[in-house]
C-alpha cells in the first residue's frame, strides 16, 4: 500500500522512461542542427562556387574585349596610314563604346584631324597651283580629293564651282574624254559627273559614266583567288561599302547583321584577313550577349 502512495516521479521506471525522452528529443534536436548546419555550408558553397563563376566569366570577357579593342586600335591605325579616316573613325567609334576612357582611341581621333587637315591644305595648294598652269583636270581632281575627306569644305566647294563657271560644256567634256582615252578613269569619271552634276541631262556624259560603271564591273569578278589586301577592297566600288557598312554595325553592337554583311564581302574576296578577323570578333561578342 506505501508502494502505491509514492510519486509517480519517483518511481525508478518513470525516470528511466524521462531521461529517455529527454535523450531522445536531445538527439533529434542535434541532428536538425546538424542537417540546418550542412544546408547553409552547402548554400555558402553554391553562392560562392557561383560566385566565382561570375568571376572567371567576368574575367574571360575583360579578355575577350581587350582582344578585340587591341584589334580595333591596330586596323584603325592601318586604316589611317593608308588615309582610310571613315572606315578608322567607326572602327574608333565602336572601341569607345567597349572603353569610353580608352586614351589611345582618343589620340588617334586626334591624329586623324591633324593627319586630315594636312592632307586637305595640300590639296588645295595642289588644285590652286593646276588651276594657275590651265591643267583644269588636276584642280578639280584635287578638289574632289578634298570632298571626299570632308564633304563640307567651303573652300573645296566654292574653288571647284568657280573652276566650272571658268569652263564651256564642251571644254568640260573634253577634259573627261581626254580623260578617258589616256586610261585616267577615275579623273574622268571626276569629270563627267561635275558635268552631270550642272547638266544632269547630258547625254554624253552619261553614256560615259554607264561605260566606265560597266567596265569597272567587268574589272571586278565575283571571285578572287588572290589574296586581297584592303586596297584591293577600296578600288571595288560594291565591295568596299559592304566593309564599311559591317564596321557601323559593328560598332551600334548589331554583331549578326555585320556577320551577314561581311560574308557578302568574303563571298568575293575569301582570302582577305581583315573581313575574316571582324568576323571572328563579332562572333565572339555575339557568343558573349547569348551567354548574357
Amino acid at each position: 500500500m506505501k508502494l502505491r502512495n509514492q510519486p509517480l516521479m519517483n518511481h525508478p521506471s518513470s525516470s528511466r522512461y524521462v531521461l529517455s525522452c529527454c535523450l531522445t528529443i536531445a538527439l533529434v534536436l542535434s541532428i536538425q542542427v546538424s542537417i540546418k548546419a550542412e544546408e547553409l555550408s552547402i548554400d555558402k558553397i553554391g553562392k560562392a562556387k557561383s560566385a566565382e563563376k561570375k568571376k572567371a566569366e567576368s574575367k574571360t570577357n575583360t579578355i575577350e574585349q581587350k582582344i578585340l579593342i587591341d584589334a580595333y586600335i591596330l586596323q584603325a591605325d592601318s586604316f589611317i596610314k593608308k588615309k582610310y579616316y571613315i572606315a578608322a573613325l567607326a572602327l574608333l567609334d565602336f572601341v569607345k563604346n567597349l572603353d569610353p576612357s580608352n586614351k589611345t582611341a582618343f589620340a588617334l581621333e586626334q591624329r586623324i584631324k591633324n593627319d586630315r587637315e594636312k592632307d586637305i591644305k595640300k590639296y588645295i595648294q595642289t588644285a590652286t597651283l593646276a588651276e594657275h598652269s590651265f591643267d583644269y583636270a588636276a584642280a578639280l581632281d584635287s578638289y574632289y580629293r578634298v570632298l571626299e575627306l570632308n564633304p563640307f569644305n567651303k573652300a573645296a566647294i566654292d574653288y571647284r564651282r568657280k573652276l566650272f563657271k571658268k569652263l564651256s560644256r564642251n571644254e568640260q567634256l573634253n577634259l573627261a574624254i581626254k580623260s578617258f582615252q589616256q586610261g585616267n578613269t577615275s579623273r574622268a569619271k571626276i569629270l563627267f559627273k561635275g558635268v552631270v552634276a550642272i547638266e544632269p541631262d547630258n547625254q554624253v556624259a552619261l553614256g560615259y559614266l554607264g561605260r566606265l560603271d560597266r567596265s569597272s564591273s567587268k574589272a571586278s569578278p565575283q571571285i578572287k583567288t588572290e589574296s586581297a589586301t584592303l586596297e584591293t577592297l577600296q578600288a571595288d566600288k560594291k565591295i568596299w561599302p559592304l566593309y564599311l557598312e559591317g564596321l557601323k554595325l559593328m560598332r551600334d553592337k548589331k554583331y549578326s547583321e555585320a556577320i551577314d554583311v561581311w560574308e557578302k564581302v568574303l563571298k568575293a574576296y575569301p582570302d582577305n584577313l581583315n573581313t575574316i578577323n571582324n568576323i571572328n570578333q563579332a562572333s565572339l561578342r555575339l557568343q558573349a550577349e547569348e551567354k548574357n
